[in-house]
């Protein structure tokens, strides 16, 4: 840059501050040159301030053709921020005094899914100012990234230095389906600690977004506000956000603006729920203007706004500290408690004068009650047949939206099913989950076969041996010397075991990595089967017995080890699913390996648990070599706990008060119920009461007690007690009946269990195909009558029976029972739990049902002594029936539990939060 003099005497000069022109004597001065390196560094770096400001102006998408592709912009591909830095290169000086003002200034886009993918390795290469002096980033978005989002913490692509303005996410167009629903829950707990960023974007960018662009952004920013409530209000200590969103939707580009703001102060919880009212009102209009989706689910996302509003309008006789429950309450009905009843009635002063009297009417027997569920859905009911005129103006209208199609036969009093995280049934979940590949832990297909296999292999031991001892107990029976009433201890010992491991190894899971818990699980396993060898004489019974103890400890440390690999190796999609659909597969084959083992070495025990030995140190090696090494699980924000944070008192209380319990009841027939056996019994129901009170004093409790304030978490628990307890003690002593009554040899008796492996697998094949389709009460239960249907088909029997008249149906149907039990107690942990306490809930299912087998087969046995107890200690035909009437008895109460007080929503695919 030069400036040089004219000949002319006089000098122009052009200033903003003068009219025009000054005339000047022309000085006697040397001709000089002036260029731009050769002005201080202040001036340089304001001048190429000046000169990239024009940068922030170049628009990086393009209109849309309205007539080939209508709706929204999409993003200029053939954009590039280098030709916006092309002057960078004119000289190293230029380079050093405008590089930080180049990179303020531009636009930065990734179009390319691959350099998209790995933003921060390509960042990598710049020096920390450089870094830190980028303002804007765009990139292109598929599922790999938008799953790795949750992964960014408080820093976008968690890089610490990098402070953006605004920060684009367009969605990657092709011929592929967005599903977008899948990450609204990682995307909302991003949202809560991110800071680094001013102005988040997302472009629809004329993507195909399964379930409609605009209604995944009415879901993210309902989901936001209900679990603000629930961090604010629910948590102890309250968690606050870190980053407030405001939000905003335009509808003519597609895409939706989400700017920060200071995070919101704690308030007392009515204030709030008046302070994020006019919030809910704009989503409800959000929400009621949606693009038409044909899938009918979207039409229900009304009732979210509708129940607050109402609560709002009820506020003064609603206790408002329970309106988390409404927010995670899976049904329709809608709990609430009166803060006081009698006197005060809902305020129905905002209600039309015409409907005053209707809707009091059905509102007074509601509060007479304390409950506000049957009040909100009467006040429902007559909106829908008082409101017929579109053209009423109502701030609190409960009808459904006319604006949407309504299903046909979809009544707006019908129950609406929610999801997960609390919302209604998130719209457009893909119907086949997305394809995966080998997880990069692995590396390879051999090494994860092997690991799938070798975590399978817990599934597979937890009914291996069983039916290994199961089969032969009559083998047992002689080989120890064992009176008919102490065989239960051959289940009870391995299931008390196993059910205590299970809830307490979930713990340790979250504190040890998990790869040493199995292994170190294997290897105890090794030891005590090679025990398990030399016990078989009626001199080691009590040996024996603990060696069976130690197998079900080791299985169900291996069970939740390996649940928790698996779980953080696999994301969701259909690998995973197959996954976990095989691993389900192997219970009921192992239980039948296990009884073909038993049966056809049940004159050489001491073979079995020496082939027990073989199985158990090849698993160990094949753990060892591949298991990928995973550090304990840390949530998001959370410091990383230790074996100093574990519940050793709890732990240690709820062993000591299971086996006092199982003790009493088991020797109970065997001392014709001496006054020690109720005496341990009752010491281990106060035992039992102490480690509840414990539970509520620990940071780290083994069985949260919040659980079973959840509706309908107790009544599915106990249902689920009496019918796999039922089932269990059914089939227990129907293989007594083959073997002592039928007089059957071991191996036929495996033989006959073939139909329990066959059916399972079909059994796990039906619950895939129904879950989605039926609602889960009435898979379970139809899963109540199926274990009732086993005693059902054997109470007729006779010695003389044959196998294919009543036995074989019997076993073939009791099977389905377990799979469609387990499958839907799944559905209900997943869809009503609070997801803080899912993987308790899950432990505490596994527990119950081992429990239950323990606990049920001594009450069933003490109840067949008492009614037909042989000179030879053995339990008759009358006995045998008599237990059989108690096993279906408790099934079918476990059904008239279910129906009267579970309900259990379909399944929908959803991302899971581990």
């Amino acid at each position: 840059m030069q400036e040089a003099m004219g000949d002319n005497d006089l000098v122009r000069h052009d200033s903003a501050y003068s009219p025009g022109p000054i005339i000047e004597p022309k000085a006697e001065i040397a001709r000089s040159e002036c260029y731009l390196w050769t002005l201080p560094a202040e001036i340089r770096v304001q001048i190429l301030e000046y000169v990239f400001q024009d940068n922030k102006l170049v628009d990086t998408f393009n209109s849309s053709n309205q007539t080939e592709r209508p709706g929204g912009i999409i993003l200029n591909e053939h954009y590039a921020a280098s030709r916006e830095l092309t002057l960078l290169l004119t000289s190293r000086q230029m380079y050093q005094d405008g590089v930080l003002s180049a990179f303020t200034s531009t636009k930065f886009v990734m179009s390319s899914m691959f350099i998209a993918n790995q933003v921060p390795e390509s960042l990598a290469v710049l020096c920390s100012k450089q870094i830190a002096a980028i303002r804007s980033i765009t990139f292109s978005a598929d599922a790999r990234h938008f799953r790795k989002l949750i992964d960014w913490g408080q820093h976008p692509f968690g890089i610490p230095g990098l402070d953006l303005d605004e920060l684009t996410i367009v969605l990657h167009r092709s011929s592929a389906w967005h599903y977008l629903f899948d990450y609204t829950s990682d995307i909302t707990k991003l949202l809560r600690e991110l800071r680094s960023v001013k102005r988040l974007v997302f472009v629809r960018n004329h993507a195909r977004v399964k379930g409609s662009f605009k209604t995944w952004f009415n879901r993210l920013t309902g989901l936001m506000m209900k679990v603000d409530h629930q961090e604010r209000y629910d948590r102890q200590p309250p968690n606050p956000e870190q980053t407030w969103w405001r939000w905003s939707f335009d509808d003519e580009a597609q895409s939706f603006c989400l700017e920060a703001c200071p995070s919101k102060p704690m308030v007392h919880e009515q204030t709030y729920v008046e302070q994020m009212l006019p919030l809910m009102e704009r989503w409800r209009d959000s929400v009621e203007n949606e693009e038409w989706n044909p899938d009918p689910r979207s039409r229900v996302a009304y009732l979210i706004s509708a129940v607050f509003t109402a609560l709002v309008l009820y506020a003064p006789i609603v206790n408002i500290s329970e309106i988390d429950e409404v927010l995670e309450y899976p049904r329709s009905s809608i709990d609430i408690t009166y803060a006081t009843t009698g006197e005060n009635t809902p305020d129905l002063s905002r209600v039309p004068t015409s409907e005053h009297d209707e809707r009091l009417q059905p509102l007074a027997p509601a509060a007479s009650r304390g409950h506000m569920g049957t009040a909100l859905e009467n006040l429902v009911n007559t909106r829908s047949r008082t409101s017929q005129d579109l053209r009423h103006d109502d701030t609190f209208e409960l009808h459904p939206v006319r604006s949407r199609q309504t299903k046909a036969g979809l009544k707006p009093t019908e129950p609406i099913v929610f999801g997960a995280d609390g919302l209604e049934e998130e719209v457009g979940s893909p119907t086949h989950p997305v394809s995966q590949g080998i997880p990069p832990e692995l590396g390879s297909l051999t090494k994860e076969i092997v690991c799938v296999l070798t975590c399978g292999s817990g599934q597979m031991l937890f009914a291996f041996f069983q039916g290994n001892v199961n089969v032969p107990q009559t083998a047992y029976q002689a080989a120890l010397a064992l009176p008919s009433t102490q065989l239960p201890w051959l289940v009870g010992s391995f299931l008390v075991a196993l059910g205590l491991s299970v809830i307490i190894s979930g713990t340790l899971t979250d504190l040890v990595p998990p790869k040493a818990i199995v292994v170190s699980a294997l290897a105890w396993l090794t030891i005590w089967n090679l025990i398990g060898c030399f016990t078989l004489t009626p001199s080691l019974s009590i040996l024996f017995f603990f060696v069976r103890a130690m197998q079900g400890l080791a299985v169900g440390v291996l069970v939740s080890g390996s649940m928790s690999i698996l779980g953080r190796i696999y994301s969701p999609g259909r690998r995973k699913t197959r996954v976990f659909s095989g691993m389900a597969a192997m219970a009921p084959f192992g239980f039948w390996l296990g009884a073909l083992q038993g049966g056809a070495l049940a004159s050489h025990l001491r073979w079995i648990y020496g082939t027990n030995t073989i199985i158990s140190a090849l698993l160990c090696a094949a753990a060892f070599f591949s298991i990928p090494a995973l550090s304990p699980a840390v949530g998001p924000g959370m410091e990383r706990a230790g074996l100093r944070d574990f519940d050793f008192k709890g732990a240690a209380l709820a062993m000591v008060a299971c086996i006092f319990i199982l003790f009493g009841l088991t020797q109970g027939s065997v001392a014709k119920w001496a006054p020690y056996t109720y005496a341990l019994i009752v010491a281990g129901l106060c035992i039992l009461a102490i480690f509840i009170w414990v539970e509520t004093r620990v940071p780290r409790p083994l069985v949260p007690l919040r659980l079973f304030r959840t509706p309908g978490f107790s009544p599915l628990m106990a249902a689920y007690f009496l019918g796999f307890g039922g089932f269990a003690g059914w089939q227990f002593y129907a293989l007594q009946f083959f073997l002592r009554l039928q007089h059957k040899q071991p191996i036929i008796v495996a033989c006959y269990l073939l139909p329990n492996a066959i059916c399972g697998v079909l059994a796990t094949f039906m619950v895939s195909r129904l879950l989605h389709v039926v609602p889960g009460h009435y898979l379970y239960i139809a899963s109540m009558l199926a274990f009732g249907l086993g005693p059902a088909f054997f109470l007729p029997q006779t010695p003389h029976t044959t196998y294919w008249a009543l036995s074989l149906p019997g076993i073939a149907l009791a099977t389905f029972g377990p799979d469609l039990s387990f499958a839907a107690a799944s559905i209900f942990i997943t869809s009503a739990v609070d997801r803080n306490y899912q993987g308790s809930a899950g432990s505490l299912l596994v527990t119950i049902q081992n429990l239950s087998s323990a606990i049920i087969t001594s009450v069933a046995d003490a109840i067949g002594a008492q009614v037909d107890l042989q000179d030879d200690g053995n339990i008759g035909l009358e006995g045998l029936r008599a237990i059989w009437w108690f096993c279906m008895s408790i099934t079918l109460l476990g059904a008239l539990i279910t129906a009267l007080w579970v309900r259990i929503p379909k399944e929908e695919e959803k991302e899971h939060v581990t």
